[in-house]
């Protein structure tokens, strides 16, 4: 038996209230103030507004506002605009994943809504623990549990293996997750003989607002695809066999943390 959810409107009242939300959230957070540094060779820092850079210097005016430093490239171990953290002059703009690379470690706590038909309550809790080796490609193991109250189990429990990356060296980026792995059930009905899992295929999209080098919040778009199998006793010590596959779409919320 395949059961497949039909509700769009899950799309406008959670999903897309959940993203353009986050987005104007964001939006508003971009327009504050901040305060960009510089750090020196010889350890000193200066905290200010970075008025130019060149390939060979960088001018800054300090929060004193007394004059306008130039530093030399020679002078200079690296600095920082607006959360982002830059080598020397000339270098590439870096997401803000450690002081002076590309790499980090990260982990982050997701809380999804799904879609639903005949008004189920449908929900997710999520925990992912991964390694962000370039901007494009961070891997990283998911797992979480997930509620389908209209079927044998209610609580679906799936272990993926998440690749993810980032469109632009921004605070603020768009992003791309794919999730591929396994979905656990637990045998909790006193009908169900054997449960066993299946596949567990999850993509998504979104928005990540890096919150300096050691946080972040997104939210993402996506959907789930899973599959599980049930046997069942039946009527005169009969087995019934109930395939069930899951098609839902998915809004999600993660705070996460670098290091």
């Amino acid at each position: 038996m395949t059961l497949v959810s039909g509700s769009d409107n899950w799309i406008k009242k959670w999903g897309l209230g959940i993203f353009f939300s986050l987005f104007f959230l964001l939006a508003q957070g971009q327009e504050c103030d901040t305060i960009d540094r510089v750090e020196l060779m010889d350890g000193g820092v200066i905290n200010g507004k970075i008025l130019n850079i060149t390939t060979d210097s960088v001018s800054v005016i300090p929060l004193s506002g007394e004059t306008i430093w130039v530093f030399s490239k020679g002078e200079i171990k690296n600095y920082e605009i607006d959360y982002i953290k830059h080598d020397k002059p000339g270098a590439k703009n870096r997401l803000p994943f450690k002081k002076m690379g590309d790499n980090n470690t990260f982990a982050d706590f997701g809380v999804s809504m799904l879609s639903g038909r005949n008004g189920e309550n449908l929900y997710a809790f999520n925990l992912t623990i991964g390694y962000q080796f370039s901007r494009w490609v961070g891997l990283g193991i998911r797992t979480g549990r997930y509620r389908f109250p209209s079927y044998n189990s209610n609580n679906w429990y799936p272990i993926s293996i998440d690749v993810r990356g980032f469109l632009l060296d921004r605070g603020l980026t768009a992003h791309y997750r794919v999730g591929l792995g396994y979905t656990f059930i637990p045998e909790k009905d006193q009908f169900i003989r054997e449960s066993n899992g299946g596949y567990f295929f999850n993509p998504s999209i979104g928005l990540t607002w890096f919150l300096g080098n050691t946080a972040y919040i997104s939210g993402d778009i996506g959907a789930i695809f899973s599959r599980a199998k049930f046997n069942s006793f039946g009527p005169w010590g009969s087995e019934l066999e109930e395939i069930v596959r899951i098609r839902r779409w998915q809004g999600e919320l993660k705070i996460g943390i670098l290091f």
